[in-house]
């Protein structure tokens, strides 16, 4: 140990030295009774006399450390959703006929990240369905099905009851279609579009989340027919069913939170 020492204490002298009178040289090493050069480093040996490694310290008490900083940065995005989709009343209530199943999909085409889904709002086509006065959004089941009418003094057309699967989830989700309450994914339902990738010809292949209109969708009875059918004329046009609501979506590269 005291050889050790001792050579220590050389090579930081002759160190020193060696800087001459371009910096301020370091002070010189402390000698003990016998002249020789006080460790300049202290450490612990293990019974073989290997050096035994510690957290080094600054001052008494205090650790020293290292900070690490991390920044977030948030990558470009390219999503797509679809720019329309039609729903099908009979007149006579009941079942809605819906797009088949995987057909309505939001799709990622960003090839540096995943996406999530993390909101879906309801809102009613302020033009032609303002505050559900032509088509009403209702989630009670009472109030739709074959043969059910809307409430006298309701909505011109008719009720709807729309329910929202969306099966690529992380657990399998759902959601029946409300304005005043928007669906909030949880981390334990996901809503994740994972990143596109490269087809390895140039190309890529984007992921797709599909988001399907339940069997269970229904309407009450179509109270104007003529007035709700899309492909009516004359003033009909105007009040066109296909254009009762939309969806608004919220999304991001980070997941729910909760």
């Amino acid at each position: 140990m005291k050889k050790t020492s001792k050579l220590l204490g050389s090579i930081a002298l002759t160190a020193a030295l060696a800087l001459g009178t371009a910096v301020p040289a370091f002070a010189a090493p402390s000698t003990d009774a016998n002249g020789d050069f006080e460790p300049v480093v202290t450490w612990n040996t293990d019974e073989d006399g290997n050096i035994v490694p510690e957290t080094i310290k600054d001052g008494v008490d205090a650790g020293a450390d290292t900070p690490v900083y991390i920044d977030v940065k948030r990558s470009n995005i390219d999503v797509a959703v679809p720019i329309e989709l039609r729903l099908v009343a009979e007149t006579a209530g009941g079942s809605l006929i819906c797009p088949s199943d995987g057909v309505y999909s939001v799709i990622n085409y960003s090839t540096n990240t995943a996406v999530y889904i993390n909101k879906v709002e309801v809102q009613y086509n302020e033009e032609v369905n303002k505050d559900g006065v032509n088509w009403l959004l209702v989630q009670d089941s009472t109030l739709v099905g074959d043969g059910v009418e809307p409430a006298l003094g309701g909505p011109a057309f008719g009720n709807l009851l729309v329910k929202l699967n969306a099966p690529g989830a992380v657990s399998a989700d759902s959601y029946v279609l409300d304005v005043d309450n928007p669906k909030v994914p949880t981390q334990a339902s996901a809503w994740k579009i994972s990143k596109a990738v490269d087809d390895g010809d140039g190309g890529i292949v984007e992921k797709r989340f599909p988001l399907n209109f339940d069997a269970s969708s229904e309407s009450s009875i179509v109270e104007d027919a003529d007035a709700a059918n899309i492909f009516s004329q004359g003033d009909g046009a105007e009040k066109a069913a296909a254009d009762a609501f939309k969806l608004k979506y919220t999304i991001s590269t980070a997941r729910p939170i909760a």
